[in-house]
């Protein structure tokens, strides 16, 4: 199926295929974006003959749009059922591949896409030259652009893309990246046993531009895109379209551009059969971009139809290509004929049935705090609110997403709320800087605005709250993430709270006096101090 979204913000889910997206108009006047998911038949193509196929794909699509100006990046990714991920890649939109542990923490990222393709690259450059392409420095800003028929250096900054053929050595000929998820867990140096879900993300260039103009390397963007899932209580226990809702808001708050940002995830199950997953950024028009999300899943399903012989016989087979051999005739393909990777499972985690009504009361007891202070927080005028106040907002969200999860027990929930909190939190690099994250916990963040902005003044009680319910817990979750809470919220050391002698009978008083500064918990029998 492809998705082809209207314009403006977006988001959709579709359950029965564990597929999500996310698309964001930002501040351009047109939404140009557009993805595609599709469902597709066993194949009995071995992983290089599924990326020439793909790459013949992106050449018929190349060579059949109906030409009105507009041209389309694009990033697509066939999982084929057995373990291996073939890319296909013109332009600068990308893929990843995500690795989560049983808890929905994110392990490590993949960018999937060796390459991108920028005017700026010089052997681009070279190649353009070499195809009577010509390149000009405009007058704007003096970057360096093909040049148009009228001889104006106009031409787009990416090197290659579908569509839009006035420009000479403008190319359609993909990049095939071909990998597995075993190989992926042995770059990651991943215990294969802590592996408990796996996920394929599509990007468009507006989401990879949040690193920085100068950041634009594989590393940057696996960097950057970890980054941002550490700074989301479990990820991983998402739904995929709520996770691309968050990622693509992130990248909004981040980003140094006004573009288009579309963010697509496939989650890969032992169950998953071949799939296609792909996102496509239109350049002068959504024309383009529509076309190839509408037909590539078509297009790619009757290039693997083909017989062995059929598809040779093609004038856009890849064998018959110089330039399918330049770009990738020397890459070794990692392959496997099936994943072990699935055959995991979430180990239960038991109490008695008092401890988990007494953890399921802390839930709700932390739903309700946590409602309360970003209920009061919308209540700031949309006017007068700075990129803080939403961020806030956002982390309020963010943390009732993990406590409202159908998917996850209680102890679970509270583990990750606190341990959410304990999080350094990452602040990406912008820019031409290359400054190191700042050493700051989300608590620590989060305290830190509530002293210095008045119109975050809820945020104190919802301190107090949850660090009280961290301490009242402390029996089931002994010497562990609650007294760290405790500790910067309150300022007790840890000490103190394992201590046998009167510490403890302070301490209750300490806490008594806690609760009455937090408003509507005198008469909340849930908490009684014992």
């Amino acid at each position: 199926m492809a998705n082809v979204p209207s314009e403006g913000d977006k988001s959709v889910l579709d359950k029965n295929n564990h597929y999500g997206y996310a698309q964001l108009q930002n501040q351009r006047e047109y939404q140009e974006d557009r993805a595609a998911s599709q469902v597709l038949p066993e194949m009995e193509l071995t992983p290089k003959e599924i990326g020439q196929r793909l790459w013949t794909t992106y050449k018929t699509l190349d060579e059949n749009v109906p030409q009105n100006g507009s041209g389309t990046t694009a990033s697509t990714t066939i999982y084929d059922g057995k373990g291996n991920l073939i890319t296909a890649t013109v332009g600068d939109a990308s893929s990843f591949a995500v690795l989560y542990d049983h808890e929905g923490n994110a392990l490590g990222v993949v960018r999937l896409n060796s390459n991108t393709h920028n005017v700026s690259d010089k052997d681009e450059q070279s190649r353009i030259e070499s195809e009577g392409g010509a390149l000009g420095r405009n007058n704007m800003f003096g970057e360096l652009r093909p040049n148009s028929p009228n001889g104006k250096s106009d031409g787009p900054l990416v090197s290659r893309r579908i569509g839009d053929h006035r420009y000479k050595g403008i190319s359609s000929d993909s990049d095939i990246d071909i990998t597995n998820i075993s190989k992926i867990a042995q770059d990651l140096k991943i215990d294969p046993q802590k592996i408990g879900k796996i996920q394929i993300m599509a990007v468009s260039d507006g989401f990879t531009d949040g690193p920085g103009k100068w950041r634009n390397q594989k590393q940057d963007h696996e960097e950057y895109l970890l980054s941002i899932l550490k700074n989301i209580p479990n990820p991983g226990m998402l739904n995929e379209e709520q996770l691309a809702i968050e990622l693509s808001e992130s990248a909004r708050f981040n980003a140094s551009n006004e573009d288009n940002i579309t963010v697509a995830i496939q989650t890969i199950t032992n169950k998953t059969t071949p799939c296609l997953l792909g996102v496509y950024d239109g350049h002068g028009g959504k024309q383009t971009a529509e076309y190839v999300a509408k037909n590539i899943g078509k297009t790619f399903e009757q290039q693997c139809k083909c017989s062995k012989e059929e598809y040779e016989r093609q004038d856009l087979a890849a064998g018959k290509s110089a330039a399918y051999k330049r770009d990738n005739g020397e890459k070794k393909p990692d392959i496997e004929p099936s994943s072990a990777l699935f055959k995991l499972s979430v180990p239960e985690v038991k109490k008695s049935s008092a401890q988990t009504k007494e953890l399921e009361k802390s839930v709700k007891k932390l739903i309700k705090l946590t409602e309360n202070c970003r209920d009061q927080l919308y209540n700031i005028p949309p006017n007068e609110r700075t990129m803080n106040h939403k961020e806030v907002q956002r982390m309020m969200e963010r943390l009732l997403i993990l406590l409202n999860s159908k998917e996850i027990n209680a102890e679970t929930k509270i583990t990750q709320f606190y341990t959410f909190l304990n999080t350094e939190r990452y602040f990406p690099t912008y820019g031409d800087t290359k400054q190191k994250n700042q050493p700051f916990t989300n608590l620590e963040w989060f305290k830190n605005q509530t002293d210095h902005d008045e119109k975050i003044k809820p945020g104190k009680s919802w301190l107090k709250g949850i660090g009280l319910v961290a301490l009242t817990l402390m029996g089931l979750f002994p010497g562990l993430i609650t007294m760290g809470i405790a500790y910067k919220v309150y300022g007790i050391k840890p000490a103190e709270l394992i201590s046998k002698t009167d510490h403890v009978k302070q301490f209750k008083k300490d806490l008594g006096k806690i609760r009455e500064e937090i408003p509507g918990d005198k008469k909340d029998s849930d908490f009684t101090i014992s």
